[in-house]
């Protein structure tokens, strides 16, 4: 009846609550327990097709994937988050239609989990889904393709399909470019990743060009001697070194080294040797 339907679901909200503080808390084994049972509870009450046994099942999913992590990507925790999100997004693709924006996060999540396991071609295709979903429910702001494009580029990067992945990049650019402030740390990202990806194609030119304008960026907000300039300049070294423009690069490579002698760590001394690299 209503009010047995009632406490029963009063009891999986205050499971919920508990797994949350057990979640927070890393205790993934107590966690786990009580969001069972309260799915077991919410799919007898209400239905296995419903919004709440939907988000129950996300929420299992979501802690097999922090203990896939912990576990450095154990296989089991994997399938089982799997699993769950799979079984969620069917349910949430029948209550809301396949092409619904709510589906993105979880859509994402899968793609993320595929990633662990090195079955990026699969992750691609959820990658690639979000984008498609985002682009037909967002088109008025564009900015929201940002992530998701950034995704199915570092997946093309990875499969070594570096001629999509530089139009993927050069797509979201483009959005960046029409979109941000010029000193933006998004922009600058992406003006990293397209550089990135020019040279993996050999457009020695292109790639030296947007180097120096992110390194100007950069230069522009942490100065011209910071150590966040000296990945912009051994890069910028690398590009104008295989187009064969040494003596433009020589100036890079010096400051790279100057900076890198500035600092003590080791990570200044590793940037230091790759700076030397370079001369």
């Amino acid at each position: 009846d209503l009010k047995r339907k009632d406490e029963v679901l009063a009891t999986c909200a205050s499971y919920d609550e508990e797994a949350q503080e057990h979640r927070n808390a890393k205790r993934f084994d107590k966690a786990l327990p009580l969001l069972k049972e309260a799915l077991s509870y919410r799919q007898s009450t209400l239905g296995p097709e419903t919004e709440p046994v939907a988000q129950n099942l996300l929420s299992i999913a979501a802690i097999y994937d922090e203990m896939s992590r912990a576990d450095q990507g154990t296989s089991s925790k994997v399938d089982d988050a799997l699993r769950m999100y799979t079984r969620a997004l069917t349910i949430l693709e029948k209550l809301h239609g396949e092409r619904d924006p709510s589906l993105c996060p979880t859509l994402t999540s899968v793609g993320a989990l595929l990633m662990r396991p090195g079955r990026q071609t699969e992750a691609l295709g959820y990658y690639e889904r979000v984008v498609s979903i985002t682009e037909e429910a967002e088109p008025s702001t564009p900015l929201k393709l940002l992530a998701p494009l950034a995704n199915v580029a570092g997946v093309l990067y990875g499969l070594k399909r570096f001629e999509e992945a530089l139009k993927v990049r050069e797509r979201a650019l483009a959005i960046a470019d029409a979109k941000l402030p010029g000193r933006d740390p998004q922009l600058v990202t992406i003006i990293a990743g397209v550089a990135q990806a020019l040279a993996e194609v050999r457009q020695y030119k292109k790639a030296a060009a947007l180097l120096e304008r992110g390194l100007e960026a950069v230069e522009s907000s942490c100065g011209a001697f910071a150590p966040e300039c000296v990945p912009w300049l051994t890069q910028l070294v690398r590009a104008l070194t295989f187009e064969g423009r040494y003596r433009k690069a020589v100036p890079y490579a010096r400051r790279a080294v100057d900076v890198c002698e500035g600092g003590s760590s080791k990570a200044a001394r590793v940037r230091l040797a790759m700076a030397l690299a370079n001369l």
